[in-house]
Parts: structure tokens; sequence; C-alpha cells
């Protein structure tokens, strides 16, 4: 599509985690062989649950991998037919009552495979309105550095909560601990190499190559493109630096 990465949103991090049950026997990643694990396929979790079998050698068809929902994973976790789910908030809290972490999202990007959510827009009106592209960027960018800073002021009884919590649902408690589970690239960190800095050598275009692959081997896209670096602008966040 004709769109432009501009903004990494947030780095999935912990909100997004593999869960065993704690009276599966899990302890380490290889007593997951035979295991029935539960994940969305196609999506960001089941993306990450392939990587980690991967990296632990653990092969494809030495577990069981059911394709789930969040709402039909924590059912099947009630009626304890699964062992273990890779998935996010708010299920990934349901779970943890009876269950613990074995990994999360934050430490299979450690190994180069980051996840994350993003702000996209049209080139060709992103061009033709470039002093609010770059008041965008500033807006959020000091948003993320207020939470960062001084929490407190994100706390259950906040004005930003209520606002979370205003469009997205849900409580102000499962609010708070989402917020907390993902982490927020600076202005500085999204114009380095590790985000969206430095052309096709940058995290981001890496990362959509290697999820496109993913979703083209699962069915999901039809085609490849040749250089995903083309789809990643950081002017706006250069621009937004340099008027600082």
């Amino acid at each position: 599509m004709d769109l432009e990465l501009f903004w990494v949103v947030a780095d999935i991090d912990r909100s997004e985690a593999l869960v065993v049950r704690r009276d599966s026997r899990i302890e380490k990643p290889q007593d997951l062989r035979n295991k029935r694990l539960a994940a969305p396929i196609g999506s960001t979790a089941h993306f990450h649950l392939l990587f980690a079998l991967e990296q632990f050698g653990i092969p494809k068809d030495a577990v069981e991998i059911i394709n789930m929902s969040p709402a039909e994973i924590g059912e099947a976790w009630e009626e304890g037919r699964i062992d273990a789910a890779y998935i996010w908030e708010p299920t990934q809290s349901d779970l943890l009552r009876t269950g613990k972490v074995l990994i999360h999202s934050g430490d299979l990007g450690t190994w180069g495979r980051s996840t994350f959510d993003v702000f996209v827009a049209r080139p060709q009106w992103s061009a033709r309105n470039r002093r609010f592209m770059v008041a965008l960027v500033k807006a959020i960018a000091d948003l993320d550095e207020s939470y960062r800073k001084n929490r407190r002021l994100w706390g259950r009884a906040s004005a930003h909560l209520q606002d979370i919590v205003g469009v997205v649902g849900g409580t102000h408690g499962r609010a708070e601990r989402s917020l907390r589970l993902y982490s927020y690239p600076s202005l500085r960190q999204q114009a380095s190499r590790k985000w969206l800095g430095h052309g096709n050598t940058s995290g981001v275009a890496r990362a959509l190559s290697r999820n496109a692959r993913f979703l083209y081997d699962q069915g999901v896209i039809k085609r490849l493109a040749n250089d995903y670096s083309s789809f990643v602008n950081p002017e706006w966040v250069l621009r937004a630096q340099a008027s600082n």
C-alpha cells in the first residue's frame, strides 16, 4: 500500500508473552515439547511463538500449535485444554492468575525480532501537511516523555488514564498495567538505526521485511516488496528534533 511509517508508537515488549500453566510442569523452554500451545495465527504473538521455538531448537512438529482468538484462549485455559498460550492483554493478565510467563516479546526483541505498533500516513497527504506532521510527532513525543518521567500523572485516578479508558474501555487498573508493559521510544531513539534511521539498515525496515516474509508464508499476503525501507520515513522525526 502507498503508506509511510513515520512513528513507532510502542515496542510491544512485555505486553505479549508466552504464559504457561503452573500445573503443566513447564519450567524451561525444552519442557514445551509435546505440549498444546495456543496463539492467534498470523498475529505478532504467533510470529514470536514460532521464533521462540526456533531459538530453543524445538521443531514445530514437536508441539501442537492451536489457532485461537483471545476469548477462545481464555475459555480453553479455564477448561484445561491448553498448556500454554502466547497472548496479549487483557487475556494475558487473566491467564497469569494460574500461570506464569516463560518468555515475553521484549526478550525476543533483544534477539533481533522486535514487534511494535506504528503510525502510518499517506505520503502525498503528509507532504502537503508538513507543519501538522511535525506538530503531531512533537505532541506524541512530549506525552511519551511525560509518561517516562512522571508515571504518577498516569495513575488510576489520572485524567490521562480516564481518557484512555473512555476510548478503549476496560478498567483503570488494567489500563495502567497495560501501559507499563509497553516501552515507548523517545524522539532521539526513533531517529536511530534501531528504529527509523539509516535507510534499509534501520530496525523497522528489517523488521518489516521479516514480518512480511512471515505473513507471506502464512498465506496472509500474496507478494513481497523488494525493499521495505521505502515505506519508512524518518523525515518528521528529524524535523521535530531540529525544531526543539
